[in-house]
């Protein structure tokens, strides 16, 4: 029982550790899709606002709203695909022969897209942490505004004039707004501003009311009404959590700012629209410019720029249009967008070549169909201490040899000859095999391997079989958990296939080690080991196999 209890511990630990890591990649590779993703979505809206320069404000609004609501859409959708991927990640598929089910993918890949792909594999954990770590000190601020909305509306604010509570309640009904609508004076703002939705309360200035016209107060009025009618506190709120999750992202900030412009323009109309008069408003406006340069004390509402466009827009009726700084942004955007939807969409640099493997030897290794006599088989391993085989049964499957064809004779020649044999090919032929998927002891992780144990044929003596293990993983000293086994053997022979040592991987084995690279049974020239040692034997890897039949220990 105590065992029992053990074992049961011991999975629910691997299962959160999983998951923990899951996560933790998931996060760090939707972020990095949002930077692309937000270029994307600046470049749609640049394009909006190039085609509507003459159209209403409320139209372009509405069309930048959409566009922003869709681009958190997309993240969200992104961050289930990659949760999805960063989980199916941690099983190993067992469809034999080995050598034959992958990394085909990945023979013509840039070295540009690959190196980009691997280093932010590599640090998608790191670059999610310094996001929570930013995004902790944003959320600080946020929390901050919602207490200063607090305290502007229960300190320091003063009831106004029963005539102008009467009056608001006169403009309220001039454009249909029928929610009962509270007006105070405080010492706390510096401009006009709105706040709450269910019991909304406008904040004017201490003394507004006292030194300007009625008539630019009225205009002030309707326009902070405009927003309580319109739902703008739902939006806007919308808008400072995306800035505070993707602060990092320029595209999705200046199309955020876009809305928020397009919102105080849609306000400014309906203002105008009751009003009939440009003037008084923008009178009003002019008089609250000095006041911008102080931060909003209601961190939700209002617009924090200069109000000289809004003037500009409502004496000239022109609508805003793309700066050249803007333009040179969206050709920018434009060209990191290209960049990124190429090197998503390629096979070469794909889900292929993201797939990881992290956690390849834990977790419940799927049922295993074999061709011949469709025998199934399925491995469960349940701690690090464990290894587990299942035998199965297989037909008809023969591991190609690995000899030279004739594309082979006529494709250019390697970078450097081959020294003779000096190992065990691959088997030759096969009749039944031995899974063994292995780990080892969490405290020395001294491989990451799946071997199989395979009787072939024996070159040397035909009449007698020989046992044969082939072995694809890593060994090494203090393995992390996370090292990526797919994402290196792709990497090694898509080198192998552009410096013409191999042309497929049909029948491929290698072994890359400190001291040598044999592929197919013969030792490479030390031109080519040194350059793939360089990139690819870390500190604590002794070795790097691929499909490579051993006796002992390699």
């Amino acid at each position: 029982m105590k065992s029992g209890r053990c074992s049961i511990k011991s999975i629910k630990r691997n299962s959160m550790t999983l998951l923990h890591d899951d996560m933790v990649k998931a996060v760090g590779w939707t972020l990095i899709h949002s930077i692309w993703q937000g270029m994307f979505l600046a470049v749609l809206a640049g394009i909006v606002i190039l085609f509507t320069k003459k159209a209403a404000a409320v139209l372009r609004y509405n069309i930048l709203s959409l566009l922003f609501v869709a681009f958190i859409a997309t993240v969200a959708v992104t961050f289930s695909h990659e949760f999805s991927m960063e989980a199916s990640s941690g099983v190993v598929q067992l469809d034999l022969p080995v050598a034959q089910q992958q990394f085909t993918s990945t023979a013509g890949t840039t070295d540009f897209l690959s190196q980009a792909v691997h280093f932010l594999n590599d640090n998608a954990a790191t670059i999610t942490w310094i996001w929570l770590l930013v995004f902790g000190v944003k959320m600080i601020g946020v929390f901050n505004a919602f207490g200063k909305i607090y305290r502007m509306r229960h300190y320091k604010n003063f009831e106004v004039p029963a005539y102008w509570n009467d009056r608001m309640s006169e403009l309220a009904l001039a454009i249909n707004l029928k929610k009962h609508v509270l007006l105070r004076e405080s010492v706390l703002v510096g401009i006009p501003c709105v706040t709450g939705y269910l019991k909304p309360i406008i904040l004017l200035p201490f003394g507004m009311l006292a030194n300007l016209p009625q008539d630019q107060v009225e205009a002030v009025l309707l326009h902070e009404l405009a927003h309580i009618r319109r739902k703008d506190y739902f939006v806007n709120l919308l808008q400072h959590l995306a800035e505070t999750v993707f602060f990092f992202n320029p595209g999705l900030l200046w199309v955020s700012s876009l809305v928020r412009d397009e919102r105080e323009n849609c306000c400014d109309d309906i203002a105008l629209g009751v009003t009939g008069n440009k003037t008084d408003l923008v009178h009003a406006l002019i008089s609250f410019e000095a006041c911008q340069s102080q931060k909003l004390s209601v961190a939700f509402a209002g617009d924090r720029k200069p109000l000289l466009q809004r003037v500009k827009r409502i004496v000239y009726d022109d609508n805003k249009s793309l700066s050249k700084a803007e333009k040179t942004f969206l050709s920018v955007c434009v060209v990191i967008t290209g960049i990124a939807i190429i090197a998503c969409t390629s096979p070469k640099t794909g889900d292929a070549l993201r797939t990881s493997v992290n956690k390849a030897l834990s977790g419940k290794i799927p049922a295993v169909q074999l061709p011949g006599n469709g025998a199934v088989r399925t491995v469960t391993q349940t701690t690090h201490q464990e290894v587990t085989t299942v035998e199965t049964v297989q037909t008809n499957e023969n591991t190609a040899p690995a000899n030279e064809t004739d594309d082979q004779a006529e494709s250019p020649a390697p970078v450097c000859s081959p020294e003779p044999i000096v190992g065990p090919m691959p088997a030759e032929s096969s009749t039944t095999s031995t899974v063994t998927t292995r780990t080892v002891n969490s405290k020395t992780k001294t491989a990451h391997t799946m071997d199989r144990e395979v009787m072939a044929y024996d070159s040397e003596n035909p009449s007698k079989n020989r046992h044969a293990t082939l072995r694809t993983g890593i060994t090494g000293e203090n393995l992390p958990d996370d090292m990526n086994i797919d994402m290196l053997t792709n990497n090694i022979i898509s080198d192998l296939i552009n410096d013409h040592i191999i042309t497929g991987t049909e029948g491929l084995s290698f072994r890359l080690s400190g001291n040598s690279l044999i592929v197919n049974g013969r030792k490479q020239c030390e031109t080519v080991h040194a350059k793939l040692k360089r990139k690819y034997v870390k500190p604590k890897v002794s070795a790097i196999c691929y499909n490579f039949e051993y006796r002992g220990d390699i």
